[in-house]
């Protein structure tokens, strides 16, 4: 989840984060804890291997030989533990743990959405590179940040001693060629707007409606959708057939309206119906 969504992503445990679960919290960006949670990857306890992240990233996240004593004998560890080992972020009693999740979302809200869109692709694409080559990525959010008026809001607030109204705006998502004749469906089954719609040949997604969780970028199969920002050269076309399909008036949930798939084939734009068939 951290690798592949742009929006923050906070791990709640109250209980026990095992084998898959605890993938699930070195997925996120921010963990908070109750104190009765416990981490641990026990796969080989039962002849299995912790394949969804466990072994390839817990090395990454704490020291060598804590991993390797976590990952070679299936222990549990507190999380009194995994707060000194940096898996955690705050650990707090079980009564308390929605009001301190709350104040971390909280804390987030407070700042401008491009520049936390901004820190999390450069930290993800900034990995694996020298300090040096990763200050000199110049990403598509870190542009859309410094050319955002919500940095003048920021400063003017600052001064003015009152909260900062920031009004950057959000990018859209765009579906490209390679969901032609594939549209699966998951993207609009984990949608939790229903943002998406099923055209003739391809999905689609409702800028109006969309709130950029990027959930759908997550889970295609085909790696068809993008943000407007990032969208190849070659498949710029597919900004526009995004805004045609909308513009010809479509509402409701997956097949617009109800209606027959040779009236939604009609929706789709000249380029995607005349698109070669993969």
């Amino acid at each position: 989840m951290r690798e592949t969504l742009d929006v923050p992503v906070i791990a709640r445990v109250n209980g026990h984060a095992l084998g898959g679960g605890m993938e699930m919290v070195l997925g996120c960006d921010i963990v908070v804890a109750a104190d009765n949670a416990s981490f641990g990857l026990p796969e080989p306890r039962v002849g299995r291997l912790a394949l969804d992240g466990g072994i390839a990233i817990l090395p990454r996240r704490i020291p060598h030989v804590w991993a390797m004593g976590m990952l070679l004998t299936g222990r549990r560890v507190t999380a009194a533990e995994a707060l000194r080992l940096g898996l955690v972020n705050e650990v707090v009693p079980q009564a308390g743990l929605d009001q301190a999740v709350e104040r971390w979302l909280a804390d987030i809200l407070a700042c401008a959405p491009l520049s936390v869109k901004a820190v999390k692709q450069m930290v993800r694409r900034g990995a694996g590179l020298s300090p040096q080559e990763a200050q000199m990525l110049r990403l598509p959010a870190l542009v859309a940040a410094l050319q955002s008026t919500d940095q003048d809001e920021g400063v003017q607030a600052f001064v003015e001693k009152r909260p900062a109204a920031m009004a950057g705006s959000l990018m859209t998502y765009v579906v490209t060629s390679t969901c032609i004749d594939v549209k699966d469906g998951i993207c609009q089954k984990v949608c939790p707007v229903e943002c998406i719609y099923e055209g003739g040949r391809m999905m689609y997604i409702q800028p109006d409606e969309c709130i950029n969780c990027g959930i759908c970028v997550s889970v295609c199969p085909v790696q068809a959708i993008y943000e407007d920002v990032d969208v190849p050269l070659v498949e710029q076309p597919f900004i526009a057939a995004n805004t045609e399909f909308f513009a010809a008036g479509v509402t409701g949930w997956g097949a617009p309206g109800g209606v027959t798939p040779e009236y939604v084939s009609k929706l789709d734009a000249p380029l995607v119906r005349d698109f070669t068939a993969r």
